[in-house]
Parts: C-alpha cells; structure tokens; sequence
C-alpha cells in the first residue's frame, strides 16, 4: 500500500456478477474521492467485470485495462461500425473510451493466441442515481431481440416508448 494506490493481488470477482469482497473494500476506503482503477484482466471475465464495477463503485473516475483486443474494439465502437454492440453502448454511456496501445501476443508467457490492447476509459459526469446493472440488462434485451421492432422490447420496462423515444428524438421510421 502506497498513499496515492493500493496493489491487491486477488482474484477481482467473486462470482459471476459479484466483484471480490476484499476489492470492493478496498476501493470503498476511498469514497469521496476520484478512483482510478488499473488492471490487467482475465479474458473470460471482462465483460462481467466492467459492467459489475460500473454498478458497484459510484465515485470511479476512469480506468485502464489490458484486455483482449476484439473486446476492446467493441467497448470504443461507434454506430455506425461492425463491432457496436452492447458494450459499445453500455461502455459509451458510462464514459469516453480509446484504445491506447495494441499489444501483441509475443509481449506475454505463455503467448496467447489473441492481440491485446490497453483500453482506458473515463467517466462522464451525470451519473448520479444510475442504475448501471438496471441499464446493463435493459441493453442486453434490447440486443436479445434486434430483429423485432424495438417499442415492443421496450413495452417490458416502459408504458409509453413511443412517447420516451419521441421525446429523445428518436425516429424509428
């Protein structure tokens, strides 16, 4: 432990949905104060863990992970690109996020057989009284069912989506 940072070497999640009491602890000690948290990720867990932290750590300023490069092409796509998705739209409402560096498979032991990239990312203000985990799972089902005509997907958690859309300035004509 260093004044300005904490090094914990633990697993980050405790369960799938749930990250490590002892991380939690941790980085609940600096309340009130901008977190920023660094790690380098299993691949397996990354999307869990992104979205878990969003929902878990109210005062987290920004972050930098090492993660496999496809996730985080996703994570930075826009739109209009091949790779948006869920995460590009969770990830995008939670903050700005760049691909810093792209590391290749010969930088690890063993070497894996994917291409990794740094990714940071840094919040953008307004979050007060959101429901990441709410929001994670409401975007999930929106992308469950892209086919069927989003208002219907919508009906689940709203009473009038066209109105809510409408008012967003969505047109979806």
């Amino acid at each position: 432990t260093h004044p300005n940072w904490t090094l914990l070497h633990t697993d980050v999640m405790s369960k799938k949905s749930e990250i490590h009491p002892l991380v939690l602890n941790k980085l609940n000690e600096f309340k009130g104060s901008k977190i920023k948290c660094i790690a380098n990720l299993p691949y397996a867990i990354i999307t869990p863990f992104l979205i878990t932290l969003l929902s878990s750590v109210e005062d987290l300023d920004c972050f930098t992970v090492l993660i496999q490069e496809e996730i985080a092409e996703k994570i930075c796509s826009s739109a209009d690109q091949k790779t948006y998705g869920i995460l590009s739209v969770i990830m995008g409402v939670w903050g700005e996020s760049a691909i810093i560096k792209k590391v290749p498979h010969q930088a690890f032991w063993p070497q894996p057989n994917v291409t990794s990239a740094i990714v940071h990312i840094k919040k953008k203000d307004g979050h007060k009284n959101f429901s990441f985990l709410k929001f994670s799972k409401f975007v999930k089902e929106m992308f469950l069912h892209r086919r069927k005509k989003v208002t219907q997907q919508m009906k689940l958690y709203f009473k009038n989506p066209e109105e809510i859309l409408s008012e967003l300035e969505i047109n979806l004509e």
